[in-house]
Order: C-alpha cells, then structure tokens, then sequence
C-alpha cells in the first residue's frame, strides 16, 4: 500500500485530511452508551484510531470510530456540549478537532400544581379581575364563580362585576393531555364578596381640646390624632384640636376666639373626607345641664355645627367624653350626669353624625366606681397618662381604620392592651377577656348575642360601662369584656360563645389539668413500668416481674398526712407504701436496689430506705393491722421536727401508733431533713394517693395537715 504523505498531498495541491462526525445533535433522553455519531478522516491516509482528549462536561466517551454517550442529557440544564477528538494513523501529526453537540429538547409529562388566587375579597358592584396563580401553560381550567363573574382559561383571570355579597369558597380543576395528575382539583379557594365602600378616604380633620391637642399640628405632641396620623402616612391628616377649644355659637362663626364655630372655615378648607370631634371640659357643661340632657344647648349646637361638614360631602365622628377626677371643677356635675349625656351621643349620632367614638365608655375610665379615688388613667384631674392615651389611641383606630381599609365585617380582635386573653383558668376563678369592636362600616351597630350554653354557664358580656349583659348592641371601638366563670373541677371547659353581626367568637375556657400546688406522683421519678392516671394520683405496673416505685412531687417537712387506696387488681400481688430520701432510687426496681434503713422488707431481708413496707400477706412488726385488701385505705403521717411514722388503716391507727398524741410509732434513723411518700406494686393492682386534693376518707389527726 502507498501513503501519501500531507506534505506530497500539499505539493499536489490536494485537500489535507479533515475530521468528521455523522451527527452534531443529540435528545436529552438517549440512553447512556448510545452512538451518539461516527467518527471519520476524509482526505486521510490509512487506518486512523480515534481518542477523546476534552470532554469538560464528562458527557461522551470513544468507542472504535463512534463517540458513544457517556452519561444522561437535561436540556432543561445544557443545550449543548463540547468534545475533543484526535486522529492518528501512526504515520502523520494527529488530527485535532472540538465538536459542539447539541442538546434537543424531549417532551416531558408536566405535573399540575394547586392553584391560587392573587386576590380573595371583591366589592359587590365593582369592576374586579382575580388572576389565578400557579397554573401549567397550556392546561386548561375550569370551575363555577359567584354571580357576576367569569372564568377565562385563556387568560387565567376570573373577571366582572359581582352582584351579589357573600362569603365563597369556589373549586377549579386544572386538565391537561399527557399530565400524570391531571385533572388536578384545588378546593376551598376563598372569593369573597363584600359590599362596596361608599367613598375612599384622603383628607382627615381632627377637631377638639386639649385631650386631642394642645397647640394644632404640632410635631412630636403626644395623643390619640398623632398616633393615628403616625400610623397612616398616606393620608393628609390635619389636627386642629387645641388646648381649652370650646364648641361656641354660631353668633361667633367669624370670630377669632378657640372656639369650633371660630375655626370652622379653616377646619372647611382642608377639605376633609373624615372629620371627629371632641370637646370636653369646656363645651357641654353649662348651668342648664344638670336639668335637661341637652344641658345649655350644647347638642344642639354641635348638630348644626357638623351638619355643614355633612352637607360637603364629609363622613363625621363625634367622641363620648371621658371622665374627669375628683380635682376638676367639673367632676361632680359630669360624673353625676355622664351616662346620660354620653346616652344622648349614642342616641343620636345617627341623625346628626356618622359615627361615635366611644371613648367614655373605655371600662378603665372609671373614678366614679372608685368613690373620690383619682384615677391614675389621668395625670391632672383631665388629661391622660400614657396608659390613658394608648386606650384613646386604640379605640380610635378600631372606629377610624374600617374607612380607611374599606372594611365592612365585625371582627373582634385582641390587642396588647386588652391584656392577656388566655384561655386557662384556674377552677372556680372567673376569666376576663377584653376584645375591641372593628371592622364595621362605622356608624352602623351589630347585634351581640349569646348562645344559650353560653348563658347557662354563667357567662356574661360588658358594654362599655353597661355590666352583666346577656345581649346588646355594639358598635366599632366598643370595649366589650366577657365574664367567664370557670368550673370547680380541674380538666373542665366552660363554652363561651360570643356573636357580633354575622361572625362567632368561640372561646374554650379549659380549667387547669391539675392543681400545680396539690403533690401526687411525680411522672418524672418512677420506674420505667409505672404508668400514672388521673391526674397524676394513680400508679399501675405493667410489669409483673418488678417491684416498681413511684414517689411524690414533693418532699415535706412537719407534721404532715396523707392516705394511700389500694384499688383491685392483680390478686396476690405486693403492695407497698412508705417514705423515702431524696437519695434513694426510686426509678429502680425495689427488690434489686436497696438502701440502709431501719426497717426490714418482709420475708426478704433487703433493707429499705423508707420508714415502712407492708406487703400482701405480711405484716410488719405484729402492730395489730391486717393485710392489705382492696380498697382498703392506708393512712400515714409524718413528724419530720420528731423523726416519726405513723401508719394505718382504714381509720384505726398501728398498735402503739398516735400521732395526735406524739408517741409511738416508727423512729427514723438519722433521717434527712425532707422525705418523700411513694407506693411500690409487683403487678396490676393501682395504688391512688390523696395529699388533700381530693376529701380525706379519714380526720387528719390534731396538729397535723395535708402533705399537700
């Protein structure tokens, strides 16, 4: 055979030899060792052997003149890769070529996700369109939608107008071909229709005296105006309240004086959407107001003067009045007749306002149930304290946020300072809980109501100052307090329901499951077998082959009782009590692990660490006392100050043991300065102990008390 060299090839002026592939692309899903393209040398001269000296994505490997696939493909991760190959007929410099094979893309079953919706409360009446999330591009969905509304697969968005004001919940179902899962079904997905808002709040006025502001708009003044300014920075919030501002006339509509009617154009001009109102001491209280409610033409007056803001277009508030301590001028002619004229805002605000704002019904503003105690709510007979003003703070924004989140459901909600809502109690204890009113469409009261496990339980409501209520009316910013009387057993709910409007307040009052300061067994110090029932005041073994202890949660020192009830089980079984040290194992077994002491267990010769045992068919020291039986009661006292045991038995005391009387009974040896009770079964046959929580079947001798 004749070569060629590339030198003769050149000097001929024919092509030099070039390195070729069959294929330049390969699918994502070729199986490993598949030929993904043959190797070939055109132009060449011989037998070439081919070799792969780059493949930075580990992808490809040579197997005689095909390049093979040497792991699997995601087009999802690479497009594309890149090998090196070199080809050698032994004769010429080797041929050196990079390849870039590309990835095509296989088609892969989708998995259908749950679907979502960006928005789930629309507005009866308004334009709305809701875009369903997480949906697989070319999947299609269906579903039913509240009246009003359609659904656009297309387009993924539920659009239209909603005509009708309810609470949705709708289902879609997503399919689509070749899907593992499909149809997928996304339940329970909330649409919610609420009632339109009737205007959107801009522009706030705030008006008043000196529990509002003492000089208007003053940055870094303290009250109820700057904190719900300080909370609502996208709103124009304007406080025009100032110190000693009284309501005035209308014959002083232009005058400069601190008067409402004085600063009326001004307050006009800020064009408010929302405009509240409080004056105090200096408004309502003239020599006329002790006789008629209406007292020297206030209301009068303020009904004229905010119909000006309501015929603008404006949404206005007027405040209760909050009471004032026994060193204001004013306290007795307003606290003798404070419900009645706050009464007459309530009353009234309908016809003359939009809505109220119930600061003179905040509970805490009581002096008048305090005799002539000051109030420590305010700090100069008048004005508030900082736990004043946060009350203030908080049932402002309860009236003023629902304009401002165009809300319209009752929502009672607990905040910090309502305190602290828990819902376990002690047994025979009565349970506070304070909730606030918002959310309403202000202006416009919701029934509150009981049901009738609610009422029975004892259970009663609050309104503002009005007590022991079973039913009435609140509105937003209302304080309302639920009395909970809780049961005399331990582990025992109390129901508490509560309606406001449409919505339920369910509340379980669950009484503690023990009494922490009662001792039983301690579930912490006993052998593995032992299982505790009953609160804690039963043990059990499980395990027939152990002598198995449980000690009690506390130690004692003094004079101290209890009793111990051997319940039937096992028949035969030992059934041990006693007194134990600290140091002594009592989450080992009995018959395996002593202790020195100075009684002996029967029948067994190993010491024990307690006073006393007393085992079926035993008895101890022939003191005159019977085997145990069921139900049986045992009876034990301790005189720590004495080093003395005394034990019995259903009501007679051991032979030579009198605690009452301090002598006989059972010596400890060098006893530690506290001691435990514990009781020890071989098998199924419970053991309670009684440390006071429960009646004594039997009087604690004199000079003693509960171990407990």
């Amino acid at each position: 055979m004749t070569f060629i060299t590339r030198r003769r090839r050149q000097q001929r002026g024919l092509s030099g030899p070039t390195l070729a592939i069959s294929a330049s692309s390969v699918i994502e899903s070729a199986l490993v060792s598949s030929v993904v393209g043959v190797l070939s040398v055109a132009n060449g001269s011989g037998t070439y052997t081919f070799t792969k000296t780059a493949d930075p994505d580990a992808k490809f490997t040579v197997s005689g003149s095909n390049l093979t696939l040497a792991a699997a493909l995601d087009y999802e991760a690479a497009t594309s890769h890149s090998v090196t190959i070199s080809a050698s007929n032994g004769v010429d410099a080797a041929i050196v070529r990079t390849f870039t094979i590309n990835v095509t893309n296989a088609f892969e079953a989708p998995t259908l996700a749950a679907l979502s919706l960006d928005d789930n409360e629309i507005s009866q009446g308004v334009a709305a369109t809701v875009n369903i999330l997480g949906a697989t591009a070319g999947s299609t969905i269906t579903g039913s939608v509240p009246a009003g509304l359609t659904l656009n697969s297309a387009a993924r968005t539920i659009t239209g107008t909603p005509t009708t004001i309810a609470d949705n919940t709708i289902t879609l179902t997503e399919t689509m071909a070749d899907s593992a899962n499909s149809p997928r079904v996304t339940a329970g997905l909330a649409l919610n229709v609420v009632e339109a808002p009737a205007f959107v709040v801009q522009r706030v006025v705030i008006e008043g005296d000196s529990i509002t502001s003492t000089t208007p708009d003053m940055a870094g003044t303290t009250g109820y105006g700057y904190a719900f300014k300080a909370a609502n920075p996208t709103l124009t919030v304007n406080i025009r309240a100032q110190g000693s501002r009284s309501l005035g006339t209308i014959a002083n509509l232009n005058d400069d004086g601190n008067t409402l009617w004085g600063n009326q154009a001004e307050d006009m001009a800020y064009n408010p959407d929302l405009f509240t109102v409080y004056i105090g001491a200096n408004g309502p209280f003239g020599a006329a107001f002790p006789s008629t409610p209406d007292g020297a033409g206030y209301w009068t007056a303020l009904k004229e003067y905010l119909a000006a803001f309501r015929a603008a277009g404006v949404k206005v508030g007027v405040a209760t009045i909050t009471p004032f301590d026994v060193r204001h001028p004013s306290y007795v002619n307003f606290n003798a007749n404070r419900d009645a004229f706050n009464a007459v805002v309530r009353a009234q605000f309908a016809e003359s306002a939009d809505f109220f704002i119930p600061f003179g019904e905040i509970p805490e503003f009581n002096p008048d149930d305090n005799g002539a105690t000051n109030n420590p709510m305010l700090i100069d007979g008048v004005h508030h304290a900082a736990g004043g003003v946060t009350l203030l703070e908080n049932v402002y924004a309860a009236v003023m946020n629902p304009f401002i989140a165009n809300s319209t459901d009752v929502s009672p909600t607990a905040g910090a300072w309502f305190g602290a809502g828990t819902t376990t109690a002690a047994p025979s204890t009565t349970l506070t809980m304070r909730y606030v009113v918002t959310g309403m469409l202000a202006g416009y009261g919701a029934a509150l109501s009981m049901d009738a496990a609610t009422i029975a339980a004892g259970v009663k409501v609050q309104i503002g100052r009005n007590k022991n209520l079973t039913n009435g009316t609140v509105y937003n910013g209302d304080v309302v307090i639920l009395s909970v009387p809780t049961s005399a057993s331990y582990s025992t709910a109390t129901p508490c329901n509560i309606t406001i409007g449409a919505r339920t307040v369910s509340v379980t009052v669950q009484t503690a499951a023990t009494d922490p300061a009662v001792i039983t067994y301690d579930p912490a110090v006993k052998y593995t077998s032992v299982t505790l029932s009953n609160l804690n005041r039963r043990m059990t073994n499980t395990n027939n082959g152990a002598h198995a202890k449980a000690r009690a949660t506390e130690a004692v020192t003094g004079k101290r009782y209890c009793e111990f009830t051997f319940i039937a089980g096992d028949a035969g079984k030992s059934r041990m009590i006693g007194i134990m040290d600290a140091a002594y194992p009592a989450t080992t077994n009995i018959s395996s692990t002593g202790r020195p002491g100075n009684v002996d267990y029967p029948n067994s010769g190993i010491t024990i660490g307690g006073s006393f045992c007393y085992r079926d068919g035993s008895i101890l020291g022939g003191q005159g006392i019977s085997d145990w039986a069921d139900n049986d009661v045992a009876m034990l006292c301790i005189d720590t100050t004495t080093g003395k045991v005394y034990w019995g038995k259903n009501g007679t005391w051991a032979t030579n043991h009198d605690p009452a009387a301090g002598t006989g009974g059972i010596t400890l040896t060098t006893p530690p300065a506290e001691w435990y009770a514990y009781a020890s079964v071989t098998g199924a046959s419970p053991i309670d102990i009684n440390c006071g929580q429960d009646a004594f079947s039997y009087a604690i001798p004199s000079g003693y008390s509960a171990w407990g």
